[in-house]
């Protein structure tokens, strides 16, 4: 499987951007067929419907949310979370690695990434996470895709950002500060529907925070706080 937990070496990563468009949709697709329907957060007018599912041993967290969207405001939504614009009517990213910068704008504890290394199409960063005391911080080696929006055959416009696990320990200087080595897997699925000017969200994410935060305490917290990720997000835009 593409898209699981498993930490991957630069050598190892899927290089076809239709083979990891198709493995990454795939997961996104079953979600409301064959996850189990979790409980629905409601945020004013943002509605977050969660899901889940265990695969092999790990919790999968997913959760669903719609917008109604002008597209100003969904271009505005599509630089935040692909760093992409339009130049003569088409989309374009001039930088792959922006996006995960652009995160430190509106994810208020994440407070670092730096970019270690690109290779064909993907960005591997390391990213340091502060939770508040008295939990020592998180870093995360990942391997970021972001796919270029595409107009699919139901005429809607449709992007992915997939996010894997690099096989790479964090500094000997990170942890002598404490610093704690966590892991986190994740696809997003961006759709907007034209006719309907309805932006739909989904995310789902695996993740291992590491450390003495309990597995059950991980698990039983993590749908509210994945869900509190839309109005977080929606609330930053609307002052920027």
């Amino acid at each position: 499987m593409i898209i699981g937990t498993k930490p991957f070496k630069a050598e190892q990563l899927p290089q076809e951007s239709q083979e990891i468009w198709e493995a990454a949709n795939a997961i996104t697709q079953e979600v409301e067929t064959k996850w189990k329907k979790g409980k629905c957060y409601t945020f004013g007018q943002d509605a977050v419907q969660t899901y889940s599912i265990t695969k092999d041993g790990e919790l999968w967290l997913s959760r669903i949310s719609k917008r109604h969207l002008d597209e100003k405001q969904y271009a505005q939504v599509l630089y935040y979370l692909l760093a992409v614009h339009k130049e003569d009517g088409k989309w374009v990213m001039p930088e792959r690695s922006k996006r995960c910068l652009i995160e430190q704008e509106y994810i208020e504890v994440l407070k670092r990434v730096d970019i270690v290394e690109e290779t064909k199409g993907w960005v591997r960063i390391n990213s340091e996470y502060e939770l508040g005391a008295p939990l020592a911080p998180r870093e995360f080696n990942e391997w970021v895709y972001p796919m270029q929006p595409f107009v699919n055959e139901q005429g809607n416009e449709v992007s992915l950002v997939v996010t894997l696990v690099a096989d790479a320990d964090i500094k000997q200087e990170s942890k002598d500060k404490g610093h704690i080595h966590a892991w986190y897997v994740s696809v997003e699925r961006l759709e907007y529907d034209f006719k309907k000017q309805e932006f739909t969200w989904l995310m789902c994410t695996s993740n291992e925070a590491g450390g003495n935060i309990p597995k059950w305490l991980q698990n039983a917290t993590i749908a509210k706080t994945v869900a509190n990720d839309v109005p977080n997000f929606f609330d930053y835009l609307s002052k920027h």
